[in-house]
């Protein structure tokens, strides 16, 4: 499962509701809904909490699941508009439903998020990152080693 923006703030309003969350769960949170999720925990303190992988999105995105962390700053600042968050989530989403793991899933996911960002610079807008995202997955799945 993957859970961004309201799914965190349904959480977040009801705390209960981590106990919910299962090992393999990816939490997709930027800065103002980590706070309400997670207060004063580290990333990597959260995740060994929860047993998710958190990802908290930012110009340098951590991913952690409280074990391993990798800091990824391959973006573009276009990124932070409405609606690219849900993207990123539905990449992470389709890694795992393909059998990728946790950490694996939502480190492919926030670079390939990046890059297609990175490709599309200023004016880009949530709407085109699909296709993009599709364009730099299969460049990376074709090319030669």
């Amino acid at each position: 499962m993957v859970l961004d923006a309201d799914g965190l703030n349904a959480i977040a309003a009801r705390p209960e509701g981590l106990k919910f969350l299962r090992a393999g769960d990816v939490l997709t949170p930027h800065a103002g809904e980590y706070k309400k999720l997670f207060g004063d925990l580290t990333p990597q303190e959260a995740a060994l909490k929860t047993k998710c992988v958190v990802v908290l999105k930012g110009a340098e995105t951590l991913i952690t699941d409280g074990v391993q962390t990798v800091v990824n700053d391959h973006a573009s600042p276009y990124l932070a508009s409405a609606g690219t968050g849900d993207v990123l989530a539905g990449l992470t989403g389709g890694l795992l439903a393909q059998g990728m793991p946790a950490f694996d899933a939502a480190c492919a996911a926030v670079w390939i998020h990046g890059e297609a960002g990175v490709r599309l610079g200023a004016g880009l807008v949530a709407s085109d990152l699909p296709q993009e995202a599709g364009h730099v997955l299969h460049e990376l799945v074709t090319s030669p080693a």
